[in-house]
């Protein structure tokens, strides 16, 4: 009975502390990133959409073209019905334009290819137009 005590007491001390660890670090973020986009449009939704295999990304999913035709001989040697590829890769294009590209589509395409993150910190995260966002995101 004593080991049952120890044991349960141990366990409460455990998830205790967990729980405080993990709230005392709720929602710290140096850079809010705004990932409430109000004014972000993404063009040539409808091809992405139609598309079997979608490539996005940055500069490096932009390098994918290069091989694009090497990429649709393998992939329709093995298929029989033709595969269409779209690459909506933008240059120094960071995730969280990404993620809203992807929420974007109604259908997301089979295959999704995704090679980036050379340009992550290209872009400025705290800008003063996305003030409300920001502050809404740090208090979610």
């Amino acid at each position: 009975m004593k080991k049952f005590i120890t044991l349960l007491f141990i366990l409460i001390l455990c998830v205790i502390s967990g729980a405080v660890y993990f709230i005392a670090n709720k929602n710290f973020d140096a850079e809010p990133i705004p990932y409430i986009m109000t004014n972000y449009r993404p063009a040539n939704v409808e091809k992405a959409q139609e598309s079997q295999i979608l490539i996005l990304g940055d500069q490096m999913g932009r390098e994918i073209s290069k091989y694009k035709q090497e990429l649709m001989t393998a992939v329709n040697s093995a298929v029989t019905k033709e595969v269409n590829f779209y690459n909506w890769s933008e240059v120094n294009e960071g995730l969280h334009r990404t993620l809203k590209k992807l929420k974007s589509l109604k259908k997301l395409p089979p295959v999704i290819i995704y090679q980036a993150s050379n340009s992550e910190f290209y872009e400025g995260l705290f800008y003063p137009k996305e003030m409300n966002n920001i502050l809404y995101n740090i208090c979610l």
